[in-house]
């Protein structure tokens, strides 16, 4: 197994779950290099990345990595599409240290326990009107 910190020197980071989430994705991210996530899980800040422009998204089925890494590196005479990469890479890390910060994880899960709370209340019709205040 090859140990994490010389991997952060790759140009291309694949990421793929194992039994749950990836728990590195984030790291990954906020590397220089270009990740490449395949997932069936869904996770708190998927709406906040963009396939594409924050990171490059992979079928579970992995058949499209062959088409990804010929965009990427180039094949015959065609040739790559370095810059992009770096650029999606950059993007991403950017990207990723405005709204992956550990502030914003805390107040997913405070939304989240609001809104489970909600849901879980006997009175959720008439909580959070501004009459209740009364």
């Amino acid at each position: 197994m090859v140990p994490m910190k010389p991997q952060y020197q790759n140009k291309y980071f694949p990421d793929i779950d194992g039994n749950s989430f990836s728990g590195g994705y984030r790291a990954f991210l906020q590397s220089t290099s270009l990740p490449i996530k395949a997932t069936i899980y869904n996770e708190w800040h998927d709406s906040r990345l963009i396939p594409w422009a924050h990171f490059i998204p992979m079928d579970t089925t992995f058949m499209d990595i062959y088409g990804i890494m010929e965009y990427l590196l180039g094949y015959g005479n065609h040739a790559g599409h370095d810059a992009v990469a770096k650029k999606v890479a950059m993007d991403g890390k950017h990207w990723a240290e405005k709204v992956l910060r550990k502030e914003d994880m805390q107040v997913y899960m405070y939304r989240l326990l609001l809104e489970y709370a909600l849901i879980c209340d006997d009175c959720r019709e008439i909580l959070g009107y501004a009459d209740d205040l009364r």
